[in-house]
């Protein structure tokens, strides 16, 4: 007879989980909605490829971080940082859905 399996007592958290060196790009956006104005800023990375004329083809991906880190904790624009704990999640709705990564860990690559 199989042995039965046991069940952890502690909870598992699933995803994929991002660790690596990335340039970030910072940028101030303005979106207007319902006749208001409201201004951010965005931290954004990019995965690209190399398509066949020679140019790239790139995807952008924005980038969160924890509730009441400020700006001046964050990554300076077009700098290189090297992530040690981050992970994957969506953003949006329907056809507003888009990856986005959440950083939990991080610091200036060398």
């Amino acid at each position: 007879m199989a042995s039965q399996r046991k069940r952890k007592n502690n909870k598992t958290n699933y995803g994929l989980q991002v660790v690596g060196r990335i340039r970030v790009w910072v940028n101030e956006r303005e979106v207007k909605s319902k006749g208001e104005t409201y201004k951010f800023t965005e931290w954004v990375t990019s995965l690209g490829r190399k398509n066949e004329d020679g140019g790239y083809d790139n995807v952008y991906i924005p980038m969160f971080f924890p509730a009441g880190t400020e700006a001046e904790d964050k990554p300076e624009h077009n700098s290189i940082i090297f992530i040690t704990q981050a992970r994957l999640f969506v953003t949006g709705r329907g056809k507003y859905a888009k990856l986005s990564l959440y950083i939990e860990d991080w610091d200036y690559d060398d």
